[in-house]
């Protein structure tokens, strides 16, 4: 998967979030930038700021769409649990089960799932994560799509890492198709015969591809950058139990 493009790609930073930088080939965090509800409003607040922000997603039923409209953070399990200690938590909980009536109970409000702010919150299973001294690639640049690349800091030893949280909005992932030779369509079922037609051999395929959407925007100067259209990663501090198995 590519790297996040420069001006969607961003670090918590104390009570808010900051574009990401490395500094002497280390990403530039502490292991006290966590997710908090001050940086979900940052999020917030950024996404009502930049040029063409993701759009906003849409369920099925919810009559609050247009009026309050809602990106999802996709986070991680330690994410999510430093998040739950605000004193708002219940708050914040509260929210998602009143938009939820308002979106005829649909299941993306099932399960530990919250809103706040306009950014609905939910735990993604598998986590995002680096370990210190892991390296993860970036882009350095608002022109290029080429990748750099640095390590989390030493410092955070093994009683911290770093996860890596999405919002999302819609339009985010491409999905597409092409013919198989088969049949002529994307998806096919092929059966032949073998050892003297005693057994069956069956096949089962699809021709399709899947990728984040990405485009090289004006920005009104002929300056073009490279822009993820419906995703912005935050990256924030997690304590781990211990060294990586």
């Amino acid at each position: 998967m590519l790297a996040p493009t420069k001006n969607r790609h961003y670090v918590a930073d104390g009570d808010g979030i900051k574009g990401f930088t490395a500094n002497a080939g280390e990403m530039d965090i502490a292991s006290t930038d966590m997710l908090g509800m001050s940086v979900v409003d940052a999020c917030r607040t950024l996404v009502e700021s930049i040029a063409l922000p993701p759009p906003a997603i849409r369920l099925p039923g919810d009559s609050a769409a247009d009026d309050s409209p809602l990106r999802m953070l996709l986070v991680s399990p330690a994410q999510y649990h430093a998040f739950s200690q605000d004193k708002e938590f219940r708050q914040f909980q509260a929210n998602a089960l009143t938009r939820a009536s308002q979106a005829e109970r649909h299941p993306l409000f099932l399960g530990d799932v919250g809103l706040w702010n306009g950014i609905l919150i939910a735990k993604q299973p598998r986590p995002i994560r680096f370990y210190a001294g892991d390296s993860l690639n970036y882009c350095a640049s608002n022109t290029s799509d080429a990748e750099s690349t640095c390590v989390v800091p030493a410092s955070f030893g093994v009683t911290h890492a770093v996860d890596r949280a999405l919002l999302l909005g819609g339009q985010a992932l491409a999905q597409a198709f092409a013919s198989s030779r088969h049949g002529g369509m994307p998806f096919f079922w092929k059966e032949k015969e073998f050892d003297h037609d005693d057994k069956m051999e069956l096949l089962i395929g699809a021709i399709q591809g899947t990728s984040k959407v990405r485009w090289a925007v004006d920005q009104g100067n002929n300056t073009k950058h490279f822009t993820d259209h419906g995703v912005i990663a935050i990256d924030t501090a997690v304590p781990i139990i211990g060294a990586r198995q």
